[in-house]
């Protein structure tokens, strides 16, 4: 899920699915041909995200190119299939696809490989890590011989730090501190957080009511009530904060989000599962410290947060959405991921200060109904 820093934007093993499981196939074959080494390498960088084959026939841009007599890398790419093209821009993005596209005309090889790592380290200020790190896994890779050692060197140095959590504790520091500081202040989080909510709260004010005058079991058991009207009030915040923040995001910067149906179910069921965990810790913990008297029940409810992103990052791993690096770089994203929240939750109220007042009294509203039903 990428909430905020990798929802949205899918987080399902994130380079896997750019890279077609990490492989490339070597465009030295073709260069005896009549056409642009550096057309063929964007052609293979292109074609990797289009399959997770390495497989020849399965490179349609790659082999249009070699068999075109010449014509440039713009010119192929508007005669493949439209499936193949379709599938290369939901993985890139539209305006990502045009870029390195337009990158291939370079003619100068120092210029193509800094212009190329170049864009790799935009695409990171622009929150898409798991294009940067196809890029840079391409210039690491065997297909990228042809590269300065250098910049193959920096590339697969920046690997480690993103996708493995290496580099040295400043670097890794700056790059993680550089992801809460880009989340927590991104308005696509921050208005998506306020419409969810929003949406949360009137629903759940809509549903509990008619619950509680139920003559069946959730209208005798005050519990069981709560929980399945939160549990109702979820699904349409899930589809307001995904579609908000999204939206946002597409019109801030056209082409670069990916809509397929794919990348729509994995954003919704991660997004679903880290909300539904949220809320179900959030509660655990919150009874918990009122069981124990606790003096201090925020930092109950900070654990809560912390231990439902946890789960829901960790239900990630399972389901292969996201990559497994170990204990440490797991936990760090955790605590990144909560301080965003933190944050980026503060803003909203601050943004939108009668948006927070209006979901406040009906909250205290629904407290009220939920006292007097235990009474």
């Amino acid at each position: 899920m990428t909430l905020p820093n990798t929802t949205l934007g899918g987080s399902s093993s994130a380079h896997t699915l750019i890279l077609g499981g990490g492989n490339f196939s070597s465009p030295s074959s073709a260069q005896g041909r009549d056409t642009s080494t550096h057309a063929l390498m964007i052609a293979a960088l292109l074609d990797a995200a289009a399959t997770n084959s390495t497989s020849s026939s399965e490179a349609p841009l790659s082999q249009a190119l070699t068999a075109s007599g010449g014509q440039s890398l713009a010119q192929v790419w508007r005669r493949i299939s439209t499936p193949a093209r379709s599938q290369i821009e939901s993985n890139w993005g539209a305006t990502q696809v045009a870029t390195l596209v337009q990158l291939a005309d370079e003619t100068d090889p120092e210029l193509f490989a800094s212009d190329l790592f170049s864009f790799a380290q935009n695409l990171e200020q622009q929150n898409q890590p798991e294009r940067a790190l196809a890029i840079y896994g391409f210039i690491s890779s065997e297909a990228g011989q042809s590269f300065p050692q250098l910049m193959r060197e920096r590339s697969q140095h920046r690997l480690e730090i993103i996708a493995q959590g290496g580099g040295s504790f400043s670097e890794q520091f700056e790059y993680q501190m550089g992801n809460f500081l880009e989340g927590a202040t991104d308005p696509t989080m921050v208005v998506g957080m306020a419409v969810g909510s929003t949406v949360f709260t009137g629903a759940r004010s809509l549903i509990l009511p008619r619950m509680m005058r139920s003559t069946g079991l959730l209208g005798r058991v005050p519990f069981a009530t709560r929980l399945a009207a939160s549990s109702l009030a979820t699904v349409p915040e899930v589809g307001a904060f995904w579609a908000t923040s999204k939206g946002l995001r597409e019109l801030m910067h056209p082409g670069t989000t990916q809509w397929d149906l794919a990348t729509t179910g994995r954003e919704l069921t991660g997004l679903a599962m880290t909300l539904g965990l949220l809320k179900g810790s959030g509660f655990v913990f919150g009874r918990t410290a009122q069981a124990l008297r606790s003096s201090r029940p925020q930092l109950w409810q900070h654990a809560g947060m912390l231990a439902g992103i946890g789960g829901g990052h960790g239900a990630e791993s399972l389901l292969g959405w996201r990559e497994w690096h170990g204990w440490m770089p797991f936990l760090t994203d955790v605590g990144i991921t909560g301080m965003q929240f933190h944050v980026g939750g503060q803003l909203s109220h601050t943004m939108f200060p009668r948006l927070y007042q209006y979901n406040q009294g009906l909250s205290r509203q629904m407290s009220q109904m939920e006292a007097r039903q235990v009474q």
